[in-house]
């Protein structure tokens, strides 16, 4: 069964003709072009018929927002990123294409549609590092910009690992982010007196469209150097005690570190 890596998510409910389901972050290339990031649910019928499921994609600017969005149309593209539930380190990526929009199921209130062209990219790979999603106070600061007047991006989380992290960040900060740029790190947690690293954009931007917002990777600097170091120490014991798995709430279409996101506060230098 090509979906048998759904099993330890499976769920059957008598009162419906899908035997299996499992629940994914889906990268979706709409026809346009345009990218954005949904929490979806692959559902398999008797037939071996694939439906996917995930809630409506936000709307546009706040005005539309009024609107319901329509439907993802037909022809996009998407990726689904699978972890082991019983081994974090490995993960599968599969793809598959849209099909037509069959109805908006009136209990979850989710959309389903066809679901062709599946097919595995990456079979059992093991991520060196696993990725958890951490809440803690965190700041980040161009390390270029010069003396005076600053600016600094805020956050209350970020996806963490330990050589580097992730963040969600409104799309009107993209241009404070760039590949290669090297940042500052501070993180605030209560317990303990606040740390940093310098670490360096190493993903491009990844515009969601949905969120309207962008996700970034950064790679902590000197990663070999760090290990025995007290910063490095506090950022393993935040990991283990407050790192959780992505969750995939099904009920909310929002990327899932958009939550962390505060927003860009003044600094003054000295």
């Amino acid at each position: 069964m090509v979906l048998k890596m759904l099993e330890d998510n499976q769920t059957i409910n008598p009162q419906s003709n899908f035997e299996e389901r499992g629940k994914f972050w889906a990268k979706v290339q709409m026809p346009d072009g345009s990218l954005g990031i949904l929490p979806s649910e692959l559902l398999v019928d008797n037939n071996d018929n694939l439906v996917l499921a995930c809630p409506r994609r936000v709307g546009g600017s706040s005005f539309l927002r009024l609107f319901k969005p329509k439907p993802l149309p037909s022809d996009s593209k998407l990726t689904l990123a699978y972890q082991n539930n019983e081994d974090l380190s490995t993960f599968e990526i599969w793809s598959g294409s849209i099909g037509k929009f069959l109805r908006t199921d009136k209990i979850t209130n989710l959309d389903e549609y066809e679901f062709t062209e599946l097919k595995q990219e990456i079979v059992g790979s093991a991520r060196e590092f696993e990725r958890f999603v951490v809440s803690i106070p965190l700041k980040l600061e161009s390390l270029g910009q010069k003396k005076g007047l600053n600016k600094i991006l805020c956050f209350s989380g970020c996806e963490l690992s330990e050589n580097g992290l992730g963040l969600w960040l409104s799309m009107s900060n993209k241009s404070k982010i760039q590949i290669n740029e090297t940042y500052k790190i501070t993180f605030e947690p209560a317990e303990v007196e606040s740390f940093s690293f310098e670490i360096q954009c190493i993903r491009p931007h990844f515009e969601d469209s949905f969120s309207k917002g962008i996700h970034a990777g950064f790679k902590l600097l000197n990663y070999a150097e760090l290990k025995n170091s007290l910063p490095f120490i506090r950022l393993k014991q935040l990991i283990e005690a407050r790192g959780k798995l992505p969750d995939i709430n099904l009920d909310n279409s929002e990327h899932y570190l958009a939550k962390f996101w505060q927003g860009e506060f003044l600094k003054f230098s000295k």
